[in-house]
């Protein structure tokens, strides 16, 4: 087959870009042509990518005047399957591209249903968007409850594989002088790691023997630098940066806490498992909660508050015998995330869907036979597959204005990023997560 996929940026570290290098290259590797169109062709990828695989460089910004450009990029691929993996209104680039082509197009979410609606993106082009496509791809089964049922039979779930090397699967010693608690991923907002840091810092004095490494990196590295200064907790507290090889850190570590508000998969968590690590989290977040048994591979901390998540660290670092009967059970529990499975189900989906060729649902004529209850859906995804700038709720002239000026652009991503950290604050006080 040839596959294009969606990999947008390839040059820095996180979930996302890990997964779109690892699927291109190992549907490289079983013989497929892939072709992953990227913003940053000429930067070096962070994660290994298989040599066969074709990077083009992506140059459509969303605008319909440049549309046809974009169009023909991928009518020169000749793909079988498209595939777009976000959980953005980058879809929408891919509907008003393959709108009337012909070619099949997998919508692919990697995110959790309440924050694609609420923060990341909104419910009303998210499910108008999903009716376009050919099939859908979700992470677990219970984010089928977000979605109308008529478009169920043509959702695929498949979870996020998890990637570490063999020679390092089990977990060293527990120190007797030093014991450690990691946490890993970007250092977002919506990830919380103040509350990590709070929650250690009431614990800290009555474990003097534990500390805390939280690796990643982001827009709230300095926050947490001044709070860990601030507790007086430099010589417990380290923030490394980001690291090509985790297993190695997990390989020294006794406790996985990951403390975000909401994760679509948390593929650091699945990771954690595989090395016998057990897991707090919260019970709240999505993409925790489906993965961390409560109980039995981990503690999911009741409220979202320090105070609530030291006491489940706080179980975990007084027994030793918990946390090794959790990891083992969490490591038994983690092989449904073995790759070569989860590339079996990808590799069906993408035949399944190619075989659509021919027939796909994003055209006008299809409009005509689709069913009542879905044909709302299409009409508004056929209007933002048309509107002048494609990816933005608003169709005005301020917003295209905005983003034909580099500098103007710069300024909107500014304040669209401050915007969605305060939404995310209140929406954590108020507990809408």
């Amino acid at each position: 087959m040839k596959i294009l996929i969606d990999g947008y940026g390839l040059s820095t570290p996180g979930g996302l870009p890990r997964w779109n290098c690892a699927l291109a290259s190992t549907l490289a590797e079983r013989k497929h042509t892939v072709f992953l169109f990227t913003t940053d062709i000429f930067a070096v990828p962070f994660y290994p990518l298989h040599d066969a695989v074709v990077r083009v460089a992506y140059t459509y910004n969303g605008l319909q005047r440049d549309l046809e450009l974009f169009r023909q990029q991928i009518r020169n691929c000749k793909p079988d399957v498209c595939l777009s993996p976000y959980s953005s209104g980058r879809h929408l680039l891919w509907c008003a591209a393959l709108w009337d082509s012909g070619i099949p197009w997998i919508y692919s979410e990697h995110g959790g249903p309440n924050a694609i609606d609420t923060v990341a993106w909104n419910r009303t082009e998210r499910l108008a968007a999903m009716s376009g496509a050919d099939r859908i791809h979700l992470l677990f089964p219970e984010y089928l409850s977000s979605i109308p049922e008529f478009l169920h039979n043509r959702t695929r779930i498949i979870p996020n594989p998890v990637w570490l090397d063999a020679n390092l699967k089990y977990p060293a010693q527990c120190s007797e002088k030093e014991k450690i608690i990691i946490s890993m991923g970007r250092l977002d907002p919506f990830k919380q790691n103040a509350l990590l840091v709070e929650a250690f810092a009431h614990l800290a004095s009555g474990f003097p023997e534990w500390k805390l490494e939280i690796w990643g990196d982001g827009p709230e590295k300095q926050r947490l630098e001044k709070q860990v200064h601030a507790y007086g907790l430099k010589d417990r507290v380290r923030l490394p940066g980001t690291t090509e090889h985790p297993e190695i850190h997990y390989k020294k570590a006794q406790i996985f806490c990951i403390p975000s508000q909401f994760e679509g998969f948390g593929l650091s968590t699945t990771e954690a498992m595989t090395m016998r690590l057990p897991v707090v989290g919260f019970a709240e977040c999505s993409g925790t909660n489906q993965i961390v048994k409560h109980g039995r591979t981990g503690l999911l901390a009741e409220h979202m508050a320090s105070r609530s998540l030291a006491e489940c660290l706080r179980q975990l670092m007084s027994d030793e015998n918990l946390r090794a009967a959790m990891g083992k059970q969490g490591q038994i529990e983690a092989q449904q995330f073995t790759p070569s499975r989860v590339y079996d189900a990808w590799e069906e989906l993408l035949k399944e869907t190619a075989a659509c060729e021919g027939r796909a649902r994003m055209n006008t004529a299809y409009l005509q036979h689709a069913l009542p209850e879905e044909r709302p859906y299409l009409n508004t995804l056929k209007i933002c597959a048309h509107r002048r700038l494609v990816y933005l709720v608003k169709d005005d002239w301020l917003h295209i204005f905005a983003w034909k000026h580099p500098w103007l652009r710069r300024i909107y991503i500014f304040m669209r990023h401050w915007l969605k950290k305060i939404f995310l604050a209140n929406t954590a006080r108020q507990g809408i997560f």
